[in-house]
């Protein structure tokens, strides 16, 4: 794919302590294999993280654009492969998004925290139903409806799934006559996701010994649900 054409939103300037120069000029750029890996990663002199970000969305763009013209197929046989990640990018629908960060003062500076919570809600418009990448990442979520109100289920279960679980089960209880939504777990490491979840319901979250193979939390939902 090299050399590869990139617009670059700023310029981008190093500084070896005693002098400070440009490395990248903002516009137009034609970047070689070996420079492209070093302008994605890069940190210029007093550059805030977010123009960084805009290099790697432009760097992506350009390399997805060139992959889509020369017409190659994603075999999917490494899923490790970064050729193939951008061959399927490129080919769908994509967006950008910069992940909230906490600043956290360190030697005369700063580094940044990814905010947990607030990527959590950040991403739930984008994946309303996300499933966990790898075993425990996220809990097993079951919602089941307690009452005859039809769309109870439904009116949570994105709200659910936006405070940290991944949707299990969506169904209706063994009756609907449930007075109080119930919320419980049965691992200490499900707590604080729990605990959201059953303060967005107005409920309380309760650790049970039963561990079951299909859910790490079972909610269902009462009468006094106020959503």
């Amino acid at each position: 794919l090299a050399p590869v054409t990139v617009r670059n939103p700023s310029s981008v300037s190093v500084s070896d302590g005693s002098e400070t120069t440009v490395r990248y000029r903002s516009g137009e750029l034609e970047l070689s294999a070996s420079e492209v890996a070093d302008f994605v990663t890069v940190r210029g002199a007093g550059e805030a993280p977010e123009d960084r970000g805009l290099r790697v969305k432009a760097t992506l763009e350009a390399l997805g654009a060139a992959l889509s013209d020369l017409g190659l197929e994603d075999t999917g046989e490494d899923p490790r492969d970064l050729g193939a990640f951008l061959i399927r990018w490129s080919m769908a629908d994509h967006s950008f998004v910069s992940l909230p960060v906490d600043p956290v003062a360190f030697e005369g500076s700063y580094l940044y925290r990814p905010n947990g919570l607030a990527i959590i809600d950040e991403l739930s418009g984008l994946v309303p139903f996300p499933a966990s990448a790898f075993a425990g990442q996220r809990p097993r979520a079951r919602i089941l409806n307690g009452t005859t109100d039809t769309d109870a289920a439904s009116r949570v279960a994105s709200q659910v799934a936006a405070l940290g679980a991944e949707i299990a089960t969506v169904g209706n209880a063994a009756a609907f006559d449930a007075d109080a939504t119930t919320v419980l777990y049965s691992d200490e490491a499900f707590a604080p996701v729990a605990e959201r979840i059953a303060e967005f319901l107005g409920a309380e979250a309760t650790r049970v010994e039963e561990v079951s193979d299909a859910t790490d939390i079972d909610i269902e939902l009462g009468a006094d649900l106020a959503l």
